[in-house]
């Protein structure tokens, strides 16, 4: 059988091939990390960074309060003030 490329992706437990092929059972696989590409790191990172923010301004609505350590009933010893 001549080598052929197949475009894959691991989800987790299996590596999936992502488009159709025709392999006889037990074929000799050679398998090919690919690096994600900086680009693609970023976007990533971009899109956690959106969700993080989308969510924190979820918790706290457009009037919220400021908080200030005087209306804590209790101060947590184990904290460090920075």
């Amino acid at each position: 059988m001549n080598a052929l490329t197949f475009r894959a992706h691991f989800d987790g437990k299996h590596i999936c091939i992502d488009e159709g092929c025709d392999l006889p059972l037990d074929t000799e696989l050679l398998i090919t990390v690919v690096p994600q590409s900086e680009a693609a790191l970023q976007a990533e990172r971009e899109e956690w960074r959106r969700l993080s923010l989308s969510n924190l301004a979820r918790g706290y609505g457009p009037n919220e309060p400021d908080y200030d350590e005087s209306m804590l009933k209790e101060l947590n010893p184990d904290y460090e003030a920075r």
